[in-house]
């Protein structure tokens, strides 16, 4: 058996070696090199939270994930992506992508749409630099949802003042939001191809935000 040591604290979970090195090349190479590890049989990950790693070892021994509930989940499974890209593991960081869409999309089908506040986007922007594809799907969903069923002159609706302080202290987020809101209202076009086949939604009564939504699910 391993101990794999979580957070600060140093919390303990058990897993048996042979399926950790299966699974991780990074856990093999340290587990059964040259390194302390493998004298001592622990591996520490002082800068991940328990939870995170709790999900990452169910993932090692079950190659899935849980559901992930939107939005008491959604922290835990941007911070497991950005754990599985730091230890060079693709196959999670995909299927954490996976989880975190279909999430969304379970919510937007809901009779509640629960929109994607401030300190989720600013968490998102911390912790995943290294994966541009999630930041701009969690910054697309922000966007869309403040802009569904709303005009272009409806700009008040779109912003709360938890979002607008965070726009204010700038960053890669303060650039990117506006430029998704602009595109979801219609102002501009959308840069993409894959746009044009969803024109037909427009046809049937829908907002350029309800049609984009049927479109982020592709990305």
């Amino acid at each position: 058996m391993v101990t794999v040591l979580a957070g600060p604290s140093r919390v303990p979970y058990h897993v048996h070696h042979d399926v950790l090195c299966a699974r991780s090349a990074h856990c093999q190479i340290a587990l059964e090199g040259p390194f302390a590890e493998a004298q001592s049989g622990e591996m520490t990950f002082p800068e991940e939270d328990p939870d995170t790693i709790k999900l990452f070892l169910h993932w090692v021994y079950h190659l899935a994930l849980p559901r992930c509930h939107y939005p008491v989940d959604l922290q835990t499974y941007i911070s497991l992506m950005s754990f599985a890209h730091s230890i060079l593991l693709e196959e999670l960081q995909n299927t954490c992508m996976d989880s975190i869409r279909a999430a969304f999309r379970e919510q937007s089908q809901g009779r509640e749409t629960r929109t994607v506040g401030g300190e989720e986007l600013a968490m998102a922007y911390e912790t995943t630099a290294e994966l541009p594809k999630l930041r701009f799907f969690v910054c697309f969903q922000a966007a869309l949802q403040r802009t569904l069923n709303r005009s272009a002159a409806d700009v008040g609706g779109w912003m709360d003042e938890e979002l607008t302080n965070l726009l204010q202290q700038g960053g890669d987020l303060a650039v990117q939001l506006p430029k998704l809101l602009v595109y979801c209202t219609g102002l501009i076009p959308f840069p993409s191809a894959n746009w044009a086949e969803n024109e037909r939604y427009s046809h049937y009564g829908m907002s350029r935000a309800r049609a984009l939504s049927k479109f982020t699910m592709m990305v």
